[in-house]
C-alpha cells in the first residue's frame, strides 16, 4: 500500500513539475531551442498540400522577368518574357513593390489554369496614387486587373500593421483588390530566435487583434468544413481555442476572410 501510495505521489509531483516548469521563462527557451526542432524531426516531412499556392516576390524573379520599355506597354504588363531580357524590354524593378500589378494578374491566371484552390500572395497590395497614361489611370487599371483575376478564384493577400493616428491598424489595401480578395492579414516575422514561433495570432499593446496570414489561410482552406477544424484545435489545443474565431462568420466580422 505504502509503495503504491508513493507511485501515486510521485506521478502527482511529476505532473506538477511538468505543468509549472514551462511557464519559467529558462525553461521555455529551452523547449523553444530544442523541444520544437526535435518534435519536428520526429514527425518528419509533410507534404504540403497540393492546391495550395504560396506566392513570393524576390529580386532573383525580377531578374528574370521583364516587359517593354515603353511605359504604356510596361504598366500593361504586354509582351511579357521570361529569362535574358532582349534590347527591346527591360527586367523588373527590384523592389517587389515597384512590380505593374498585371504581373501578379498574369500569374494568379496561370495558376489557375494549373489547378491551384488557394493562391496567398505575401505582397501587400496597397492603395496607390493615379498613374497617368494615354488610356487612363495605369495603376487602376492594374488594380482592375488583378481584382478580376481574383473573382474566379480564392485568393489572401498580405496586410501590415501600421501606426496611423497614434495607433496601430491594419493597412488600407486597394479598395478593388480588397473586394475580390477571399481574405487578407499580416505576416509577422520573428525578430528574435528565442521568441515563440507556434502563435496563430499577432496581438498588439492598443488591443488590436489580427489573425495572421498562416492562420487564415488554413482556415480559407476549411471555410466548408470549420467547426470540425475548431472542434479539433479544442481537443488537441484546449488553451489556445479560445484565440481562434468561434465561426466563420466571427473572421468575416473582423474583415479578414469572406465567406
Amino acid at each position: 500500500m505504502n509503495a503504491r501510495w508513493t507511485a501515486v505521489l510521485s506521478g502527482v509531483l511529476l505532473g506538477g513539475a511538468c505543468a509549472v516548469l514551462p511557464m519559467l521563462p529558462q525553461v521555455r527557451g529551452l523547449e523553444q531551442q530544442f523541444g520544437l526542432p526535435w518534435l519536428f524531426r520526429m514527425r518528419g516531412a509533410v507534404e504540403p498540400p497540393g492546391d495550395v499556392v504560396l506566392v513570393l516576390m524576390s529580386q532573383d524573379a525580377a531578374a528574370k522577368i521583364s516587359l517593354p520599355r515603353e511605359p504604356e506597354r510596361f504598366h500593361r504588363c504586354e509582351d511579357l518574357r521570361v529569362g535574358a531580357p532582349p534590347a527591346s524590354h527591360v527586367s523588373l524593378p527590384s523592389m517587389p513593390s515597384r512590380w505593374p500589378r498585371c504581373v501578379h494578374a498574369k500569374l494568379l491566371a496561370r495558376l489557375g489554369e494549373a489547378g491551384a484552390g488557394l493562391v496567398v500572395f505575401d505582397v501587400l497590395f496597397r492603395e496607390r496614387p493615379p498613374l497617368p497614361g494615354p488610356g487612363g489611370d495605369l495603376h487602376a487599371w492594374q488594380d482592375r486587373a488583378f481584382a478580376d483575376a481574383a473573382r474566379g478564384a480564392r485568393v489572401i493577400v498580405a496586410q501590415k500593421v501600421e501606426a496611423i493616428g497614434g495607433h496601430e491598424a491594419l493597412a488600407g489595401l486597394s479598395p478593388a483588390i480588397e473586394e475580390e480578395a477571399l481574405g487578407s492579414a499580416p505576416f509577422p516575422l520573428l525578430a528574435e530566435s528565442g521568441r515563440r514561433a507556434d502563435r496563430f495570432m499577432a496581438f498588439k499593446e492598443d488591443g488590436l487583434a489580427s489573425a495572421t496570414m498562416p492562420a487564415v489561410a488554413v482556415f480559407a482552406r476549411s471555410i466548408h468544413d470549420y467547426p470540425a477544424l475548431r472542434e479539433a484545435i479544442a481537443r488537441e489545443a484546449t488553451e489556445y481555442v479560445d484565440y481562434v474565431p468561434a465561426s466563420i462568420q466571427e473572421l468575416e466580422s473582423q474583415g479578414q476572410l469572406q465567406a
